[in-house]
């Protein structure tokens, strides 16, 4: 059984700007449900796995928005 990484579209786009060798920051906006969070904790994962010893950070402004 395989599991894989299903992204959208928009997604898509931003994995690929992340991955590139030249840009060096991503705005990435929209509304409420448009997968922001899920990407970059998906990318953070993948970036840990990838480099070992690699360290990453994922904050918001106001901890109840986690919840």
């Amino acid at each position: 059984m395989e599991n894989r990484i299903k992204l959208g579209g928009k997604q898509i786009i931003a994995w690929n700007y992340l991955e590139d060798k030249i840009t060096s920051e991503l705005f990435y906006g929209g509304g409420a449900g448009g997968g922001k969070s899920y990407l970059g904790c998906i990318w953070h994962i993948y970036r840990r796995v990838t480099y070992a010893g690699s360290r990453g950070l994922i904050g918001r402004a106001k901890i109840a928005i986690l919840e």
